[in-house]
């Protein structure tokens, strides 16, 4: 091994060398118009030195003719595909730092459980301009039916300022009529007080005294009776009746004892009933004076009593022309909210029909569409976008409904070109689509 050429790159030097001068003679044998002498000159400049007889260093070479020139062709075939291979090694990573470096990306991040969570979630251009013009659009057309519910709401206010009037109007006579009724039954209960009181302090005293009289003359007859040795019959459903008792003793004075003086018994017994009709007679007066003042209290009673009940019925009379009255008025009342339900179903029917077309904008200004993730959260990658193309304002449409009511959040992104925004929605960023036209 004492080759002159000690590496694989010195040989393969010494190859490249000999094919370029193998090219340049046959350039200079076929050229035509040669001056001659060109090729002895060519001829006589130094040429390298032949390969080593012994060969290359390289596995398998034989060192000798045509089988070296193969050998080494097998080895720049190897050694060209290996450093094919490191180059788009190379080259590939290259690419993928490059297009890691060039990703624009966005993450929505739900936090509210008050709505459910958005259905789509896109990327959209500014559609703020479309909702302006339709919404003036709405206001133009729906003010016609505006105009209508303001006369209409004015008419029923109106009406309904009248009845309530009334009502209050009733009200107070109602609270009058019930204040008379509590100062009548006040009347007729200290009537009876007073009334109560009199025959107590009086009437009671009277029957009480009537009561002690009879039974002190009964007490009298019977005594008187025993004493002479009468046999007096009284009945024991006899009337207590002083009469039915001096009749009773003047019977049992024929069937005295001959030693009892019956002319004077006879006269006993008349003054005692004399003396008796006499206290009953004093009675009856003074039951009847108690019988005046009794009557007099209810007759000062009756005239204050007519009055009240001639008030009730004048309250009554001023209440019942009220509700008469105000039957035609709960009338027109219930005649105008029906009309004016009627306005306002047309002009929710227009703001249905705008509220549709509402949805449809954004559409056409979508630029992507996130997809949610297992995480629960919504991704979005652009890829190397072309910033002459590009649009100038994003913005971020969510998505989601509830009662059969859409609701959007339309927020605008802080997005750069190979940058990553994380976005949170928050329950204050959700309107309802019907009060985006508003």
């Amino acid at each position: 091994m004492s080759s002159g050429f000690d590496s694989e790159s010195s040989y393969l030097r010494y190859l490249r060398q000999k094919e370029l001068e193998r090219t340049n003679r046959r350039t200079s044998v076929s050229a035509p118009g040669q001056a001659p002498g060109d090729s002895e000159k060519s001829a006589s400049k130094p040429s390298l030195p032949p390969p080593p007889t012994g060969g290359p260093r390289f596995p398998g070479g034989k060192g000798k003719g045509g089988q070296g020139d193969e050998e080494g062709k097998r080895v720049r075939s190897t050694f060209g595909l290996r450093q094919l291979i490191g180059a788009a090694a190379v080259f590939l990573s290259s690419w993928l730092i490059y297009l890691s470096l060039r990703q624009s990306q966005v993450e929505i991040v739900w936090q509210w459980d008050q709505l459910p969570s958005p259905t789509k979630v896109y990327l959209v251009g500014d559609f703020t301009g479309d909702l302006r013009a339709l919404r003036q659009e709405y206001r133009l057309a729906e003010e016609p039916f505006e105009q209508e519910i303001r006369v209409k709401k004015e008419s029923l206010r109106r009406v309904e300022s009248d009845l309530a009037g009334l009502e209050e109007r009733i009200g107070l006579l109602r609270n009058e009529k019930g204040t008379v009724e509590k100062e009548l039954k006040h009347l007729v209960e200290e009537n009876e007080k007073k009334s109560q009181e009199i025959w107590e302090r009086k009437g009671l005293t009277l029957e009480r005294k009537r009561k002690q009289k009879l039974l002190a003359l009964e007490q009298l007859i019977e005594s008187r009776a025993q004493s002479l040795h009468l046999s007096l019959k009284l009945r024991a459903d006899a009337p207590k009746d002083p009469e039915v008792w001096v009749n009773a003793f003047r019977l049992a004075l024929y069937d005295a004892p001959r030693d009892i003086p019956v002319g004077k018994e006879r006269k006993w017994a008349e003054a005692l009933l004399e003396d008796w009709h006499r206290s009953e007679e004093e009675y009856q007066k003074e039951k009847a004076s108690v019988g005046k003042e009794l009557e007099r209290l209810r007759v000062a009673i009756r005239e204050r009593a007519a009055s009240y009940l001639a008030r009730l019925r004048e309250l009554d009379r001023r209440i019942h022309e009220a509700e008469e009255e105000k039957k035609p008025i709960e009338t027109e009342r219930q005649a105008g909210t029906v009309a004016l339900d009627a306005s306002k179903g047309r002009k929710d029917s227009i703001q249905d029909n705008y509220a549709l077309t509402i949805r449809n904008i954004p559409k056409r200004y979508v630029v992507g569409e996130l997809s949610r993730g297992a995480d629960g959260r919504y991704h979005w990658i652009g890829w190397d976008q072309d910033p002459k193309s590009a649009i100038r304002h994003w913005y971020l449409w969510a998505c989601t409904e509830k009662d059969r009511e859409q609701y959007w959040s339309l927020v605008q992104l802080p997005l750069e070109r190979f940058t990553k925004v994380v976005l949170v929605l928050r329950p204050e960023s959700f309107v309802r689509v019907r009060d985006l036209l508003q």
